[in-house]
């Protein structure tokens, strides 16, 4: 039963610097600096920490963005944000140097892999964590690979030590500094650290911050991650780490990965099982259980491990294509379909999954998978040729609607969702920008297909990628009996956080856009930054429309 209900949710599923944001936040002081504060670290000190650069077409060491720290001869610790280009582009050009910038000669050891912490989902995520491994080992000594600072609970006021590659005042990049300085605030994974002009800045992202352990020698705690929205500046106030301790438990599960890889036989099993143990909830770990337990014919197992995994990471191609194998040697055809059906809205490209379909007789379910996984892409003229055969599902409908709203056939949506008559259990389906139908909508002001959109009971929480709600999002279109239809529903919009635009529509004597906050619920009592007052700003006009209204408004 557990295996039905998992299987019919993805059948439902398929119908360098610091944080870059915070640079450019709002009320940032941006200062090109290295370790804020700091001073340059003597020679021979902090070996363990190296510069994550860029190389030229002549192989040559240039710039450093990043930071890193050796956790041991051919791994480095460094931050997930400081990759975000393709795999491919960092072992061709980039590379780990432990030279200055200006050193006489400059080595470096070329980038094998890049792995990412499975948790981090992007700039302001925590879990910022990436895992360096190396083509050959650095020239280090045992002696000077730090160990890991094992504790988790960090206190405030706790002496630490920055030390970053980072940018320098004068511009240049590519020299280590060093700073100390104290711990602000434990976040549980993560912790703050830094204050009064002492602090990590631009290029020192992924770099370490050292605790001395119950052993009185420094260990690396902390991954330099990125500046807090409440930071007073961007460098020289304080900055989030994720702690060290807490990527050791992912770091451990992809090293006994590689060891069941490496050994390739049934062994591999109990190696993976203990990995499971370090890092419980890691995807990796039992896609590959289901691969081995599939190779030695348990079935059973490697259903139950395959499960796991895609519950973990839905979207997980492999873990889905395996589960597809086991399902066809053991000959379940129903469970084989839900799977392929899957796979094609992932990878419409994929010829093999449709075809495989056409011969189980689901022609038609593969053309609207195959829609669908169109149109996810951006792919919208191919996805319109799939799903046109299929007015008369639901699933294909809605999306084909959407397909004509987005090539801005307003007239034509509507018509096809006025066709639907039944429940869609995905109608937050989301195109290639990651806009939702409604949210689409909404900001096109496209009111009857919106009031259509409503009756599917659609996710009235959705946000765009800036994190404005719905409301939000009529509001800065100027749809505004769409703010205020959305508001009506439940979705928080407040009038007096516009009430700077509230007085520019007084100045302007545009009546009907001061009616509407009216209608919101403005404070009219509320003063603006320069002392101005509704009322008088009306009066200033000599309007009298808007001076009656703002002052029959006060008397209510």
């Amino acid at each position: 039963m557990r295996v039905s209900l998992i299987l019919l949710s993805l059948l439902i599923l398929s119908s360098c610097s610091k944080s870059e944001q915070a640079a450019s936040g709002a009320g940032k002081e941006l200062i090109a600096s290295s370790i804020y504060g700091g001073d340059r670290v003597e020679e021979g000190k902090w070996k363990s920490v190296v510069s994550i650069s860029k190389l030229n077409y002549k192989d040559e060491v240039t710039t450093s963005f990043c930071t890193g720290t050796l956790i041991d001869k051919k791994t480095v610790l460094s931050a997930a944000h400081c990759f975000k280009r393709v795999k491919d582009y960092y072992l061709r050009s980039a590379a780990i140097t432990l030279d200055n910038i200006d050193a006489k000669e400059r080595s470096f050891i070329r980038i094998k892999n890049v792995r990412i912490h499975p948790d981090y989902t992007g700039e302001n995520s925590a879990s910022d964590f990436a895992l360096i491994d190396l083509e050959s080992e650095a020239n280090v000594s045992d002696d000077e690979i730090l160990p890991i600072y094992t504790s988790t609970d960090y206190e405030k006021g706790q002496d630490v030590e920055l030390v970053g590659f980072g940018k320098t005042e004068a511009g240049t990049n590519g020299i280590k500094f060093e700073v100390s300085t104290q711990i602000r605030e434990d976040l549980q994974i993560e912790f703050s650290a830094g204050g009064n002009g002492k602090d990590t800045c631009a290029g020192d992202s992924g770099g370490p911050l050292f605790i001395k352990n119950e052993e009185g020698v420094f260990a690396l705690a902390g991954v330099t991650s990125r500046t807090p929205d409440d930071a007073n500046s961007y460098c020289g106030d304080k900055t989030i780490y994720g702690k060290a301790a807490h990527a050791m438990k992912w770091i451990e599960s992809e090293r006994l990965i590689d060891k069941a890889l490496a050994l390739n036989s049934k062994e591999s099993i109990d190696v993976l099982k203990l990995a499971a143990k370090s890092f419980r909830k890691y995807y990796k770990v039992y896609q590959h259980l289901g691969e081995y337990y599939l190779k030695f014919s348990m079935h059973e197992l490697a259903e139950s491990a395959l499960l796991k995994a895609i519950i973990l990471r839905k979207d997980d191609k492999r873990s889905l294509d395996l589960l597809r194998e086991l399902y066809s040697v053991t000959g379940d055809i129903d469970k084989e379909i839900t799977i392929l059906k899957r796979l094609l809205f992932l990878s419409p490209g994929e010829e093999s999954y449709f075809l495989r379909l056409d011969f189980f007789g689901q022609t038609s379910e593969a053309e609207i998978a195959r829609g669908l996984g169109r149109f996810r892409s951006g792919d919208i003229h191919m996805a319109r040729a799939d799903l046109e055969l299929h007015r008369d599902n639901s699933r294909a409908a809605f999306v084909l609607s959407f397909c004509e709203f987005k090539s801005r056939n307003y007239e034509e949506a509507k018509i096809i969702l006025n066709s639907i008559k039944e429940d869609i259990p995905f109608v937050d389906i989301r195109d290639s920008r990651g806009d939702s139908f409604l949210m689409a909508a909404v900001f096109e002001g496209e009111e009857e297909i919106v009031r259509e959109l409503l009756r599917f009971k659609p996710n009235l929480e959705v946000k765009d990628s800036y994190g404005n709600n719905l409301a939000q999002i009529a509001w800065w279109a100027k749809e505004f009996s769409l703010v205020k239809l959305m508001a009506s529903l439940g979705v928080e919009w407040n009038a007096n956080d516009y009430f700077q635009q509230f007085i520019y529509f007084i100045q302007g004597e545009r009546i009907s856009e001061v009616r509407f906050f009216l209608d919101m619920g403005v404070d009219i009592n509320l003063v603006g930054p320069k002392g101005e007052r509704a009322i008088n700003l009306a009066r200033e006009t000599g309007n009298l429309e808007l001076i009656k209204l703002i002052e029959n408004y006060g008397k209510e």
